[in-house]
This record gives C-alpha cells, structure tokens and sequence, in this order.
C-alpha cells in the first residue's frame, strides 16, 4: 500500500508521527485565529474550526503552512 494523500495514521508510530508533524501546524493556526475569531480544536489529524469566517477564507490560511498539506473541508 502507498499511501498518496493524507497522513498514514494505521499504526501507533504513525499517530505519534503525525501528531509531532502537525504540531506546528496548531501553532500557525492559533496564530491567525485572532483575526478569524474561531475555535480549533485538532485530535492526531481531524481538526474542528468554528469560526464567523467563511470556509475558503480559512481553507485559505491553513493550507498556507505548509506546501505539501492541503487541508479539506467537511461536515
């Protein structure tokens, strides 16, 4: 198996990685939540955002971070 998009989160060493790579990301997203008066919550790689902002907005500003991390929107 090959895993193409997303993070590989099967196995324990696989949550343990994807938690320390996401970090930083929890950083970047606190940072511009001020402006975007929101919430966010993140478990391993499932996020929540409640925010007034519409979703482009902060789709936006997530995939931002990081090139190869583009965040999909749900729910």
């Amino acid at each position: 198996m090959h895993i193409v998009v997303g993070i590989a989160t099967g196995l324990s060493s696989g949550v343990f990685l994807a938690n320390t790579y996401l970090h930083a990301s929890d950083f970047n997203a606190v940072e511009g939540l001020d402006a975007f008066d929101g919430t966010y919550f993140r478990f391993v790689d499932d996020t929540i955002l409640y925010s007034s902002l519409k979703p482009e907005v902060l789709k936006e500003h997530f995939d931002s971070w990081h090139a190869n991390i583009k965040w999909e929107i749900s729910g």
